[in-house]
């Protein structure tokens, strides 16, 4: 005998419970749904007389109230009588009368199982296939009812259909050619006409691209050939068409500010929505590792995945277009059509499904032209690529008329997003703003390297080192985990923001520039290294590190920028051994080695800074050149 508390716990797809039955054809429609069991479970059962709940901890119950035996009989004759009568091809379900507490009623069950075929029910003077989506009974319409008869071999699957509205001369026979090359499929001994025999396959995945009207015999290409190849797919299939917006916010409230509705063939409207969203997929220069790494807002493999699936796993039955939206923090790719009915639901919104073709011939040509990947590895590719990049996994949803896939942005670029928000406040003088904004990110993450430089930025531009004072009392030990250019960053601020640097700021600094002193340094870095050093005074190091720098990059010793810095730097040197030569009661001896000292000094600041000019200085660099020239030809008439 039948346990229905055991019923209870299985999946409530198969079962569907009635306390009261009110209506007859309730019934028998559940019935014939499970019959036609779409999501492919064998069949169900309808249990009358039992009514589904929960007890007092939340678990699921069951009451049997039970039918009395008039009710009984009548439910369960008019049940079978209808099943025989108005399901076509009519179904006999099988059934059973299990006891309740009380003698005078009884539970009564129908058992349909799966019969491979597509059953109708007429009630009155409407006939319609019924199936079960989301543990309801819907009426099956569109693709869902085209999907139900392809899949019981009662209906052709809709891209190996004949278009009956198109023909031959409907196919840019170019683009054929064009696509049949990049497959590697084409024979160039063989004239162009030959693949449109409706004979001549292309490959055992697809059928030919042309075939036989029955009773005309007209040659008519097929609905994928029509997508792929057509003149004008949308006079033939209106539905086959794109969107694409981009939204500069997180949401729709702003104007959008590129909108695009994309017609042509379905491999042209690939290629058009993935150089838009190419775009999209930004790579930032990142030196919070210390290095320069990369990093895309989407990945470009994730981005291509999600578009090819949409295009060609949609139905295309519908009039409503595949519509991608980009948004500031995500990418939106929404496809018309529910999930095939061979795909489970829970599954797919993991993003872990099994090999499924829906539109198989579409799926094989862009598998061959490796526009995406093999059978049933697109969303694992696209999870896999955002997991690569250190992004958040993509989300999927499904509902009985449609699937979306939603790509998140890298996390970064929300930060990114804040910093420009806090370029804005300075650029309009809300300084107060763009500092709490500031502190309060580096609150969240206090080494991030952008994040960082920005406060030694604004700290410059307000000429208050009060808020890198604040930011280094606090992190202080973990300064050397910042990058080299954010500690140069830090000392820039300390030592530049005020005429005359404090010591602590002078100190601070110093032990900043210890820290990025062995870091890698790329040219930039290298020259505010040493500009900070030659503010300390520290001409000695500054010279040091720019032989080494030199030593490592033998190319940088024609940069005009570095010549400039070393030229500064022995002048720097030249002017400190002048002024020892102006100290009165100096040993000869010392004097000596002092006017010797500035001679050479000043001989190869002259030889740096004219080789500045001479390869080819510009800008703010050519004027810091000629201007200590200038200082250097007025320091040798002092010292004279």
């Amino acid at each position: 005998m039948m346990d229905l508390r055991e019923l209870l716990l299985r999946e409530s797809e198969q079962v569907e419970w009635k306390e009261n039955v009110a209506e007859v054809n309730d019934v028998v429609r559940t019935l014939v749904a499970f019959t036609n069991d779409l999501p492919n479970l064998g069949g169900g059962r309808v249990v009358c007389g039992a009514k589904e709940g929960k007890d007092a901890y939340g678990f699921p119950s069951v009451t049997l109230t039970g039918l009395t035996a008039a009710r009984l009989a009548e439910v369960r004759g008019q049940v079978v009588a209808r099943c025989q009568a108005n399901v076509s091809p009519s179904i006999a379900p099988s059934v059973e009368e299990l006891p309740t507490d009380d003698p005078a009623r009884r539970v009564l069950v129908f058992t349909a199982v799966a019969t491979g075929r597509a059953h109708s029910f007429r009630d009155g003077d409407k006939t319609a296939h019924w199936v079960r989506i989301d543990h309801q009974t819907k009426e099956a319409r569109n693709g869902v009812l085209l999907r139900l008869l392809a899949s019981r071999g009662e209906l052709v699957p809709w891209d190996r259909r004949l278009n009956p509205d198109a023909t031959v001369d409907d196919l840019d026979l170019l683009a054929l050619r064009d696509t049949l090359v990049k497959m590697g499929v084409w024979d160039p001994a063989r004239p162009i006409d030959h693949w449109l025999d409706p004979a001549v396959n292309i490959s055992a995945f697809m059928p030919p691209l042309c075939g036989r009207e029955p009773l005309t015999g007209v040659v008519r290409p097929r609905n994928f050939a029509v997508l792929l190849f057509g003149r004008a797919p949308q006079r033939f299939i209106p539905g086959a068409i794109s969107s694409f917006s981009l939204y500069p916010g997180v949401d729709r409230a702003e104007p959008t500010s590129e909108r695009a509705l994309l017609d042509g063939t379905i491999l042209h409207q690939a290629r058009q929505l993935i150089d838009r969203l190419n775009v999209e997929a930004v790579s930032v220069t990142d030196k919070s590792s210390g290095g320069a790494e990369n990093l895309v807002k989407y990945p470009v493999r994730a981005l291509q995945e999600a578009v090819i699936n949409a295009l060609v796993h949609r139905d295309y039955t519908t009039p409503d277009p595949v519509r991608v939206v980009a948004y500031a923090d995500r990418v939106d790719i929404w496809s018309p059509g529910g999930l095939d009915h061979r795909v489970d639901r829970e599954r797919f919104l993991r993003g872990d499904v099994r090999p499924v073709w829906r539109n198989q011939a579409l799926a094989w040509v862009f598998i061959k032209l490796q526009l995406a990947q093999s059978e049933g590895q697109g969303l694992p590719t696209i999870q896999a690529s955002l997991k690569n990049e250190g992004s958040p996994p993509a989300r999927f949803e499904a509902t009985e008329d449609s699937v979306a896939c939603v790509l998140p942005a890298h996390p970064r670029h929300a930060r990114v997003r804040e910093l420009l928000r806090v370029e804005e406040d300075v650029v309009h003088g809300r300084i107060a703003q763009a500092l709490t904004t500031l502190e309060a990110l580096l609150a969240d993450d206090p080494y991030n390297f952008r994040t960082v430089s920005l406060l030694a930025e604004v700290s410059r531009s307000i000429r208050d080192t009060a808020p890198v004072l604040r930011f280094l009392t606090r992190h202080r030990d973990g300064l050397s985990r910042l990058p080299a250019a954010a500690q140069l960053a830090l000392a820039d601020a300390l030592l530049t923001a005020q005429t005359r640097p404090q010591s602590v700021e002078r100190d601070l600094a110093r032990e900043l520039l210890l820290y990025a002193r062995h870091a890698h340094k790329d040219l930039v870095d290298l020259r505010r290294y040493v500009i900070n050093l030659l503010v300390l005074q520290e001409v000695q190091a500054a010279l040091e590190a720019l032989q080494d720098a030199i030593r490592e990059h033998p190319a940088w010793g024609d940069d005009p920028a570095l010549l400039q810095l070393r030229g500064r730097a022995w002048l720097q040197r030249a002017k400190q051994a002048g002024e020892t030569l102006r100290t009165q009661g100096l040993p000869g001896r010392i004097r000596e080695s002092a006017r010797r000292a500035f001679r050479e000094d000043a001989d190869a600041a002259e030889r740096d800074l004219r080789a500045a000019l001479d390869h080819g200085a510009t800008g703010v660099i050519r004027e810091h050149a000629e201007a200590d020239l200038h200082f250097l030809q007025r320091l040798r008439q002092k010292v004279r």
